[in-house]
Formats: C-alpha cells, sequence, structure tokens
C-alpha cells in the first residue's frame, strides 16, 4: 500500500518482484530505500520514505514469527541513515490479515493526521484531537474510536516535537527505536491504525504444525531460563501475561502494575533498568521510582537507551565542570531523583530551553559541545550514537566485527553469540542445574553453527570472524521472516541428545507457510545477499569501508573489570572456555587491535570484500543479485574490480 500524505493520494502497488527476491521486513525496507531514498535527502524531509513491512510469516500460526519492521532514513544515528525499528505486539498479524504485504509512507500530512486501515481500505484521518496526547491517551482515544480489536502504532509528544531519538511505540508494550517516532512526526503522522480480519493462507498447514509442535518441545525445560527471568523492580505486581501474535509466552512480557496504580507492560530487558543504578545511587538503595521514570518515557515516546547515554553523558560533564545546573536547566546535583527524570524527560519532550539541544541526542550534543566532550561522549556511546559495550569486544572477540559493520546497533546479532554463551555460564556456574549446555556441548554447537569449535575459545582470535560471518548472515534472513529474537535461532536444547536444537527451523517455516523450498544454506545464502545490499546502501551514503569499520579506543586502552547483567550476576570473576575447553579467566583484559585487524582482513576474505579498502568487489555483487547497484557504487569510486 503506497500512501503519499502531502496529496493524499493512495494506491495498491504490485511489489511481487520485490517479494521474490527480498522477501519482507529488513531486507525488503534495504532494498526499497535503494530505490526510493536518495542520499542527499535528510531524515525529517518529506520525501524520506518511511516503510511499516511484516514478513511472509506474520498473521499465521508460525510460533513467534509475526514481528514488523519500521525503517527510514534515521535522523537518530550520526550522520543520518538507514536505519530501522523491530517491533512485535499484534500491528504485523493485522497488516497482513488486511490483505497488504507492507506499506510504503512518503510526503507530510498538511496537519497532524493518521492512517486508518480497515481491511485493505486506507483513510487519512484528522488527528488534531490527539496533539500533545501521550502514547498511552493516544491509543485508548482511537480504540474508543475504532474498536477495541485494532492493532496501533503511535508517537507522543517527542515524536510531534521530532526529538531525534523519539520512539513510535505499539501495543502489547513494543517500541520502534532509532528514531522512528522522529519520521513519523516529521510527516504529521501520529498513529497507524489497523483492522484486519482476514486470513493468511499457508501452503502447508500440517507441517506448519508440525514445526511449532517442535519448537514448544525443543524450546521448553533449561532453555527458558534465560528468557524467563522478570524485572526485579520496587514497588510493582505482576499481572497477565501479553504475547505477541502467535507466541506462547516466550518472554516475560506482561502488564506490572505500581503501588502509584499507574500500569505498563515490561519484559526483562535494558529499558526495564535503564534508571536503577541512578536512583540507587541517589537514594541508597532501590525506590519505586524506577518503574515512574520507565513510563515517563514511554508515555512520552523517548528511547530508554539513549536517555541512558545522555544521563551518563551528563553526569560525566557535571562531574568535569563541562556543564552546570544554571547552563542546563536541571538538577544535576540530584541526577537519580525523581525530581531530575522528570525535569529532563519534560525538557527534552517538548524542546524546551537545553532540552532543545539534548533532543539532539548523545553523539550530536557532544560535537556541538566540543572536543572534549565529544571524546567524552565516546568513552560511552560508537560513532553513530548508539551504546558501544554491549556484550562488549574485550569479552566476546566476534562482537568487534558485527559492531564494527553494523550502523545500527546490531543488538540481536550481539545477542546470538552472548546469549548462546550465557547458557554456558548458567551450566558451568550451577554445576548444570541451570543448563545443560556443558562446554563439549558448547563447542559441538560452534562447530555446528558458527564454523568451528574455535569460536568459543575465549583466548584466541581464531575463528572468530568466521563466527561473526554467520552470525550476520543469519541474523540479516531472520528479520526478513520477521522472527523473534526471543525464539531464533534455536541453536540449543537440553531435549536433544547432543544439546543441538535445530538451526535450521526459520527456513522450514518459511516452506511450510509460502510453499517455496527454503534449505538452510539457501536461508543463509539470502542473508549474505542481504548483508551485501546493506553495505552497498551505507557506501552509497558516505561510508567509507575499512577506514569506518572501526572500535571506540577504549576497547583497546582500558582493561576489562566487571560486566553489567546476567553475566556480572552469575560470572563476575569473567571465567570462560579456553583451548581446548579449559577455563580461563579473562578479567583484566583489553581487546587486541593489531589482532582486530587481523579479524577484519579475514572477515573482508569471507566476504568477497577487497582487504585493502574493506570496498565490495564488483563480481560479489553480481553473484549475490546486486548488480543494480553496481554503477552508482563504481560512479562513487567504492566499487572495486578483482
Amino acid at each position: 500500500m503506497y500512501i503519499d500524505l502531502t496529496s493524499g493520494h493512495i494506491e495498491k502497488r504490485d511489489f511481487s518482484e520485490y517479494l521474490r527476491s527480498w522477501i519482507g521486513g529488513r531486507a525488503l525496507a534495504t532494498r526499497l530505500y535503494w530505490d526510493m531514498v536518495a542520499p542527499e535527502i535528510r531524515a525529517h524531509d518529506a520525501e524520506n520514505v518511511l516503510m511499516v513491512l511484516p514478513g511472509p510469516l506474520a498473521g499465521t500460526s508460525a510460533i513467534a514469527c509475526s514481528r514488523w519492521i519500521m525503517a527510514a532514513k534515521s535522523p537518530y544515528l550520526y550522520p543520518e541513515q538507514f536505519a530501522f525499528g523491530n517491533a512485535g505486539g499484534f500491528l504485523g498479524a493485522a497488516i497482513k490479515k488486511a490483505g497488504i504485504d507492507g506499506m510504503i509512507i512518503t510526503g507530510k500530512a498538511p496537519k497532524l493526521s493518521y492512517l486508518y486501515v480497515d481491511n485493505g481500505t486506507v483513510t487519512i484521518s484528522n488527528a488534531a484531537f490527539l496533539r500533545g496526547a501521550t502514547t498511552e491517551q493516544t491509543m485508548h482515544s482511537l480504540r474508543a474510536t475504532h474498536g477495541a480489536n485494532v492493532s496501533i502504532v503511535c508517537i507522543g509528544p517527542a515524536g510531534e516535537a521530532c526529538v531525534r531519538f523519539a520512539t513510535a511505540a505499539t501495543d502489547r508494550g513494543g517500541s520502534l527505536s532509532n528514531g522512528m517516532g522522529s519520521v513519523m512526526g516529521s510527516k504529521n503522522l501520529k498513529a497507524l491504525v489497523v483492522k484486519g480480519s482476514g486470513s493468511v493462507a499457508v501452503a502447508d498447514p500440517a507441517a506448519l504444525q508440525n514445526l511449532n509442535k517442535k519448537i514448544r518441545h525443543l524450546r521448553k525445560g533449561q532453555n527458558e531460563v534465560l528468557y524467563l527471568s522478570e524485572p526485579m523492580l520496587k514497588g510493582i505486581e505482576r499481572g497477565r501475561t501479553t504475547p505477541c501474535y502467535a507466541c506462547p509466552a516466550g518472554c516475560t512480557r506482561a502488564y506490572f502494575t505500581h503501588i502509584s496504580g499507574s500500569h505498563q507492560v515490561l519484559q526483562m530487558c535494558a529499558s526495564s533498568h535503564y534508571y536503577n543504578a541512578w536512583d540507587q545511587r541517589y537514594y541508597g538503595e532501590p525506590s519505586e521510582h524506577t518503574f515512574t521514570a520507565i513510563k515517563q518515557c514511554n508515555d512520552l515516546g523517548l528511547c530508554t537507551g539513549e536517555m541512558t547515554n545522555l544521563i551518563w553523558f551528563l553526569d560525566a560533564c557535571y562531574t568535569q565542570g563541562l556543564l552546570t545546573p544554571d547552563t542546563t536547566g536541571l538538577p544535576l546535583e540530584k541526577i537519580g531523583s525523581i525530581e531530575f527524570i522528570t525535569t529532563l524527560t519534560d525538557i527534552i519532550a517538548n524542546r524546551k530551553g537545553f532540552g532543545d539541544r539534548l533532543a539532539e541526542g548523545t553523539r550530536r550534543l557532544s560535537l556541538a559541545m566540543g572536543n572534549d566532550a565529544a571524546s567524552l561522549a565516546l568513552r560511552r556511546i560508537t560513532q553513530h550514537g548508539y551504546a558501544a559495550d554491549s556484550y562488549g569486544p574485550r569479552i566476546f572477540y566476534t562482537n568487534a566485527l558485527l559492531y564494527a559493520t553494523e550502523a545500527r546497533n546490531p543488538i540481536i546479532q550481539l545477542h546470538e553469540y552472548s546469549f548462546t554463551v550465557m547458557k554456558w555460564i548458567f551450566w558451568y556456574t550451577t554445576s548444570g542445574m541451570m543448563s545443560s549446555l556443558s562446554t563439549e556441548r558448547l563447542r559441538n554447537l560452534a562447530q555446528r553453527v558458527w564454523g568451528s569449535a574455535d569460536a568459543v575459545d575465549f583466548t584466541s582470535f581464531t575463528g572468530k570472524a568466521l563466527a561473526a560471518f554467520h552470525i550476520q548472515n543469519r541474523s540479516h534472513a531472520k528479520e526478513a521472516l520477521v522472527a523473534c529474537d526471543r525464539f531464533y535461532p534455536l541453536l540449543d536444547s537440553d531435549k536433544t541428545d547432543d544439546g543441538i536444537g535445530d538451526p535450521a527451523l526459520e527456513a522450514k517455516l518459511f516452506s511450510a507457510v509460502t510453499g517455496i523450498p527454503l534449505e538452510e544454506s539457501d536461508y543463509l545464502a539470502f542473508g549474505e545477499r542481504a548483508v551485501n545490499l546493506q553495505r552497498a546502501v551505507a557506501l552509497r551514503e558516505g561510508k567509507n569501508g575499512r577506514i569506518d569499520d572501526r572500535l571506540n579506543t577504549f576497547h583497546f586502552t582500558d582493561p576489562i573489570e566487571h560486566e553489567e547483567g546476567l553475566i556480572g550476576v552469575f560470572n563476575p570473576d569473567l571465567e570462560f572456555p579456553g583451548p581446548n575447553g579449559t577455563i580461563v579467566c579473562i578479567k583484566g583484559r583489553t581487546f587486541d587491535e593489531a589482532a582486530f585487524e587481523r579479524m577484519k582482513d579475514e572477515y573482508y576474505r569471507l566476504r568477497g570484500w577487497d582487504v585493502a579498502t574493506g570496498l565490495p568487489y564488483e563480481q560479489t555483487l553480481r553473484v549475490h543479485g546486486l548488480d543494480f547497484v553496481c554503477k552508482e557504487l563504481a560512479e562513487k569510486q567504492k566499487l572495486v574490480q578483482q
């Protein structure tokens, strides 16, 4: 469905050629973006294209495969470049049930508006009555208007104000990061409301039913431990679970009620804990205000990940005398208090005073403040602006290449490697009580899915580039389906004799739903093609290959002493598998910069890119069916002849 908000023109367009080659989700968004968004277009320009794309499995009973993508040129990343948010809930399924494979939105509405999709019929409606409304208020009003069974994605005041890191909020407590709410605001688009009451055809219902049964079996037991731990916040009580469409409650997503009477959907992730450390520092112990801080961000439509970066930066600048309460209008001496976070979220979401500068995000704010502040910010964030050390390279060598080659936070890719190792940590630190993923099983799994057992030797750089290559390919393919990060890939299981799950499940699900045969090797080859297209987009938008594939300096200079989250709780001594399954302590080490450069050499060879420059060979792109990018990359001197 193609919608031009400027003219009000709406039409269905045939994208079957795109769908056959790019499936859906992230990969399809990247392909459409290449054709529709020229490099000179800015994120807040009317010409920027906002894409809402589920995958081919959405709306079917395929377990946890009804997620969806919102993509555009991102105002959050530095510099502005292609990015996306990945969300669950019910909207992806609703779009498919409305008879639509995706939505392409361009232009800018003359006044604040929302889109209403009623089983394939799209109307642009006046949203003046929603101006300034929070995300919760917006959803309540739209359900009162269109019925309780609609699915919604909307923005709060931060999106309307085009805060660069504004999120778009979905039903079931989800949100879309990387400034997608800001793009919606720039288009005067308050919400997308979808009613889909049709059904999505499945080629082989019996095969799909059997696969779903297998998934439930493989995932039961110890495999669930990592995903079912709840957010431990003071003053909250857990209510009913709120799983996404076609998900058997695969994570902790649930309604939590606060002692104040307010409630929201939470799950165990960084967003549930973004203010915890500051709260404990200020009050001396955990308080009930953390829940309120989360709710303020969710209601206003502010990304808690970037808020964490900003609070850290403000605290560091205050400590070093770079910012004061007088220059910011913030009670910087009270960071961690409810007064501070309430003031901070208000001035950012409404761009009041210094909040107008904060609304640009940590990276841009630090650059505007000068060299000292910019260098300070890079102690926490990457050159593109997102957090630089979640499951970081000083512990997980493989993740270094994911950080270096992805412009957007590669959290889903980081999870594949790190979550798997977390299950080994549970095995090691609880003598097998919480996990069956022993060292031997971990090594066998690494051989099967990452190319070699060396991938889990934490003392060696051998095999790490190959592991990154496989993880990246699998992730890009998964985000085309769009399958849930909490479920897939299902690499391990205590229900099998060898401890290995079924890494080919996603390909099998695709075949069962579409009737198109897809082997695991084909699935991974598709992911590799999607990675190469993403590289082409990044090069066209200004990246320069090897010189830009870099890590922050602190990885090479500052020894790792501890890790946050579950790793720090269960494995404070940072003990991991070493050579031949021995156990080693890695506390106190830095990342070897020369070894990192050698890893890049190997990675580029695996990708079929030029080692000296990190630019793709023309032959590689043509082998992957990317002939259409070659001419423009050659003109920009971003292509190498082999």
